[in-house]
């Protein structure tokens, strides 16, 4: 698996959404990833600035994560039937489980938590290709 990091962020040349830029830590590959331009505030500066647009299963996660009940361990980026799809190891007291979820849902959750963030090599090829990013972005965004 390749540790992501966010590095970039605009506006999508394809519709109303915005679209993150994430490349492989130390390498030259990236992966576009839209999102909703509701939740880019919050997977760039952290869950104090929610929009209060994310699905409610990541505040539910993140809250029982900032009270120790759950531990995030990691998110993975990984090719679907349809794109890109992500999958979060969280551990409770008794199992750890894998959920399967859209892979804005694992960076808002993996940014607003600092929990590192994966990919497999089959996601950087399922990806839509998208233009190398321009410049690095401010704040709580893990370099």
């Amino acid at each position: 698996m390749i540790e992501l990091e966010v590095v970039s962020a605009g506006p999508s040349v394809r519709g109303t959404e915005s679209v993150v830029y994430l490349r492989e830590r130390g390498g030259p590959r990236t992966i576009e990833l839209e999102v909703k331009t509701a939740m880019l505030r919050e997977i760039l500066c952290g869950p104090e600035n929610r929009a209060g647009r994310r699905a409610a299963w990541v505040s539910l996660v993140a809250e029982l994560a900032r009270l120790g009940r759950v531990d995030v361990k990691s998110a993975v980026l990984d090719a679907g039937a349809g794109g890109l799809v992500a999958h979060i190891e969280l551990r409770g007291r008794l199992e750890t489980v894998r959920v399967r979820c859209p892979p804005e849902d694992a960076l808002t959750l993996t940014a607003g938590l600092g929990v590192p963030l994966y990919a497999t090599d089959a996601a950087f090829g399922a990806a839509a290709p998208g233009a190398p990013p321009r410049e690095a972005i401010p704040g709580r965004v893990r370099t």
